[in-house]
Order: structure tokens, then C-alpha cells, then sequence
């Protein structure tokens, strides 16, 4: 019973069918008579147990022994309806190691019964001194490569039950040594390695993200950083902007991993508040500029914030309580007065880079810390994975409050490109937006499926998607939508390309890509695009 108990976990793993049905072979000779008679007698009978994440590996043991001997004591009153015809089946063999019949004697080697419709099956032998396992599958099905991963598992559950029978099944392990290595290392997919390799300071002189940013103003002072409506800020002045609030920060207590909060709205200070905080050495919090006072004060109390980057016209309504309240429009003189000059701090990649609340539309928000290293691995993936273009122009359509806009912000300002920050109301109208594509055109996009469909519906729609990279992330993206798009692009003659881009906040903006070329043969109307490959691993090292 330990074997079948081992493959109901397995299947249930896959599956996380939690009532699961296993075809198992009854002998059928229950009468005495039937023994030694000669003939097929086997019938396939349906064995059903509860699985649960929380139950132990022995509990469900004991419940299998108990429906396997239900099973067996009633096997020959089962109606032939009740006869399985199930698509997983277990069988349990006995063999004698040696017959002896006239002096002559001889030993089963092998034997195969298809008696059954299932199409994947363990087979457990038993014989004097050993117990082999087979696994016997149709072949339109299943391939020997996945036959071969499934017994791997198979045999490194069979050792974690046997090591730890109070273990809940769905923290048995499973992986192989080496599968588990594969997976951590990195798949490789179409568009690249998923390699991991370490990156320490001698080998890149890039420490943390502020440092990369630095390194460009250095490249391309003059050219043109960011853009938000009618402003401009060049490398130089966007530098110089950052510098002075950094050196403001430090002044009044800026230190690594505790956070600034960023109270703000859409404008060029965000992204220039964002730098500053790096460079002063400290951590960000963006916040959403709609969220009730109630809400931005349980976050600051939560992530400790000692102080916090806002406007005068948000503080109308009231003043959260923290130590210290910085109001970029109100206090730009005593900012103006500091040192345009990089700031030096002992920020490391081990330190944290920014914070970030999760919506918490399942339960109490949640921050999620990510440091400088995760941030620096996610760039490089991200220009990697994406074919990111550099000097490019980007815009950034998505509140500032969650991380999925980073996929445009620091690739874009660590390699040349120019930062397009829309404004609130201009990505809320379809007709606005375009209009603004049409004057300033941008070739890297990333936006919310969801978001794109509503700003297709104008009647300039070719203006809308960029002209090199399109990346949909943040929710579902369909099939539907693509088809709509690639009909937009076709008719432009334009090479754009589609990713699918997704990870939750904890891992780092986004872990999975998928391009956006093929599509399936015949998808339903409500299938969803693919998640993808993992993205490289870099590891950065103090």
C-alpha cells in the first residue's frame, strides 16, 4: 500500500485533483476454488481517497489500506458497470523466484497483460529479494522523456515518504537532485540562455542601479533623459536634480534599508525623487497618490519610514504622522542650495533598492522588499530577454505605486534612452494618448493588457503600440487581443515585437517571458497566452 499511497501523491501533485480516481487491479480469485485455476481474472476496480495539502503522508496510508481492503473483500459483488475504466491504473504483482515442475526448473522473467484501458500505468513486482517498478503509457500520449521525469519523481518521493511518513504530501519532495539543480540554474528557451552566473564588484564596476545611471550621464550628458508633457530633463540636469535631493536626504538621516517614503504626483520629480533616494543610500516606497490618508499612514507605520517625499497640494486634507515631511515643491530652495555632485553612501547590493505594497486584494496589504542585487539581475535579464533597445524612447503608462513600470524605467535610463512619464489623464483617454505617440513617438511599451485594449479603441489605434517592443504584463493577456494587434502592426509594415511578460512583485518585477510569434493552431477564443521561460540569473555579490 505504500507504492499506491506514493503514486496517489504523485498524480495529486500534478493534478491537484484532490479526488482522484485510480483504476487498481484486483485479482478476482477470492474464492478458493480460483486459486491455482487457469484464465484472466483481473478486473479494475475504482480506489478513491481524500488528498489535502495538510494531511500527512501516514494518515493517507492508513486510509489507502483501509479503501484497498474494502476493495478487495468486495471485488466479486462489484457490478460490471463498476468496472474502471479510468486513465491511471496501479497493478500489485507477486512472482515466486523459481517453479519447479518434472525436475525442471524456471523463473518468470518478464510478463505483460493489457487488460486494462489506462493509459499510464505503475506496475509494482515483487519477487524474493527485490521489487521492480514499471511504468507502462500510450505511447500518442506521453513521451519516454516525460516516462523518465515522472519515475525520477516517482522514486525521490518514495524516498522522502519513507524518510519522513509524518510529512504533509505537499511538502514531499519530488524534484531529483539534478532536476532541482536544472530548474535553479535556469531552462534554456528560443530566445536565449537561462543561465546563472555571479557577478562580484571586480568584475562589474556597476554596484548598484544608481550606479549604472551614473556611468550613462557620464556617456550622454546632453541628451534628453526624461520627458514628462512639455518638460524635459537632459542626463546632466536630471543627474544634478537627483544629487541635490540626495545630499538633502542625507542631511536629514538617509541610511540603508530604511525607507523613504515617495507621496507623489505624476510629474518629473517621481523619477527624480526615486534617484535621489538611491543615491542618498536609502530604500523607496512609492505610494499611491489616491490612497486615503488611513491607508498611507498604516503603510508608513508598517515600513517604518522615517521620512516622506510629497507636494503641498496632498497634504490638504491632513498630515500623516512621520518624523519628517519633505515637500519637494515647497521646500526647492533649501533643495537647490545642495551640491550637484554624486553623493557617496555605503550602499552595497545587498542593500535594499525599494519597497513596494502589494494590493492586497487578497487580504492585508503586504511589502515586498527588494534589494539592489534583484533589481540589477532583473535589468539585465529584462535588456537581455526583451532585445530592450538602447537610446530608444520609453514610456511608462502604469502607476508608479507597483513595479511594473521598471521594466521601462531603469533600462531605459541606464542605457541612453529617453523616459516618456505620461501623465495621469493623458493614459486615461485613448485620443489623447495616440495624439501624444503621433507627436513624440515611442518605440518600447509596457502596459497592462487590459489597459491596451482600452486605449486601441480610438480612431488613430496605429498610433498607440510602439515601434520596436511591445511588453503585456500585469494580468492575462488572450489571444484575441494579439490577433488585434498583429492586424495593427501588418498593416503598418511594422517589425514590432510581442512579449508576454510576468512575475509577482516578489520576484522582482517579472520572471517569466514568452515572444509573442506563433501562434497556437486553433486556440478557443479565451485561451490565454503562455507565461514563458524563466529569465537569467546574475548573482551579485557584495
Amino acid at each position: 500500500m505504500f507504492l499506491l499511497t506514493c503514486w496517489q501523491v504523485l498524480l495529486w501533485r500534478h493534478t491537484a485533483q484532490p479526488q482522484m480516481a485510480i483504476a487498481v487491479a484486483c485479482d478476482g480469485r477470492q474464492d478458493e476454488a480460483l486459486e491455482t485455476a487457469l484464465g484472466l481474472f483481473v478486473r479494475y476496480l475504482p480506489l478513491q481517497t481524500e488528498l489535502r495539502h495538510d494531511r500527512c503522508f501516514h494518515q493517507l496510508l492508513q486510509d489507502t489500506q483501509r479503501a484497498w481492503q474494502d476493495l478487495t473483500d468486495w471485488q466479486d459483488y462489484c457490478p460490471d458497470a463498476a468496472e474502471a475504466s479510468l486513465p491511471v491504473a496501479f497493478e500489485w504483482v507477486e512472482w515466486a523466484a523459481e517453479h519447479t515442475v518434472a525436475g525442471l526448473s524456471f523463473a518468470v522473467e518478464q510478463q505483460w497483460v493489457y487488460s486494462d484501458r489506462a493509459e499510464l500505468r505503475l506496475t509494482c513486482v515483487r519477487q524474493v529479494g527485490q521489487l521492480s517498478l514499471e511504468l507502462h503509457y500510450e505511447t500518442d500520449l506521453f513521451s519516454p522523456e516525460a516516462i523518465a521525469c515522472l519515475a525520477a519523481q516517482l522514486q525521490t518521493l518514495i524516498h522522502s515518504a519513507s524518510a519522513d511518513p509524518t510529512m504533509a504530501i505537499a511538502r514531499l519532495n519530488l524534484l531529483p537532485l539534478e532536476e532541482r539543480s536544472h530548474l535553479l540554474q535556469g531552462v534554456p528557451h528560443p530566445t536565449g540562455s537561462g543561465s546563472t552566473s555571479t557577478v562580484r564588484p571586480s568584475d562589474n564596476p556597476v554596484e548598484c542601479i544608481h550606479h549604472w545611471f551614473e556611468r550613462q550621464v557620464e556617456r550622454t550628458p546632453n541628451h534628453i533623459a526624461l520627458v514628462y508633457e512639455d518638460q524635459e530633463l537632459t542626463y546632466r540636469e536630471l543627474n544634478h536634480r537627483a544629487n541635490q535631493l540626495a545630499h538633502y536626504l542625507q542631511q536629514l538621516g538617509a541610511m540603508p534599508d530604511r525607507p523613504i517614503a515617495m507621496y507623489l504626483e505624476r510629474c518629473l520629480d517621481v523619477i527624480v525623487a526615486m534617484l535621489a533616494v538611491l543615491k542618498a543610500g536609502s530604500a523607496y516606497l512609492p505610494l499611491d497618490p489616491t490612497l486615503p490618508m488611513v491607508g498611507l499612514e498604516a503603510r508608513l507605520a508598517d515600513a517604518q519610514a522615517a521620512i516622506l517625499l510629497t507636494q503641498q497640494t496632498l497634504l490638504q486634507t491632513g498630515s500623516p504622522d512621520v518624523a519628517t515631511v519633505v515637500c519637494l515643491d515647497r521646500d526647492q530652495a533649501a533643495i537647490a542650495q545642495q551640491s550637484t555632485a554624486n553623493p557617496s553612501c555605503s550602499v552595497t547590493p545587498a542593500h535594499l533598492a525599494y519597497l513596494i505594497y502589494t494590493s492586497g486584494s487578497t487580504g492585508q496589504p503586504k511589502g515586498v522588499a527588494v534589494e539592489h542585487r534583484q533589481l540589477l539581475n532583473y535589468v539585465h535579464s529584462a535588456i537581455e530577454r526583451l532585445d530592450l533597445p538602447a537610446t530608444a524612447h520609453y514610456a511608462t503608462v502604469s502607476t508608479l505605486a507597483a513595479d511594473l513600470g521598471n521594466t521601462m524605467i531603469f533600462p531605459c535610463l541606464c542605457r541612453g534612452g529617453t523616459l516618456h512619464l505620461m501623465a495621469a489623464e493623458r493614459i486615461a483617454d485613448a485620443q489623447a494618448f495616440a495624439a501624444y505617440c503621433v507627436q513624440r513617438p515611442i518605440d518600447c511599451l509596457k502596459i497592462v493588457p487590459s489597459h491596451l485594449q482600452a486605449l486601441l479603441n480610438c480612431s488613430n489605434s496605429a498610433a498607440v503600440l510602439p515601434r520596436q517592443r511591445l511588453i503585456l504584463g500585469g494580468d492575462v493577456c488572450c489571444w484575441t487581443l494579439i490577433d488585434q494587434i498583429q492586424e495593427i502592426l501588418a498593416a503598418q509594415a511594422s517589425t514590432c515585437r510581442i512579449f508576454n511578460h510576468y512575475g509577482p512583485t516578489e520576484t522582482t518585477v517579472g520572471v517569466l517571458t514568452y515572444p509573442v510569434e506563433v501562434k497556437p493552431t486553433d486556440p478557443s477564443p479565451a485561451a490565454s497566452v503562455p507565461l514563458g521561460w524563466r529569465s537569467p540569473i546574475r548573482r551579485f555579490t557584495s
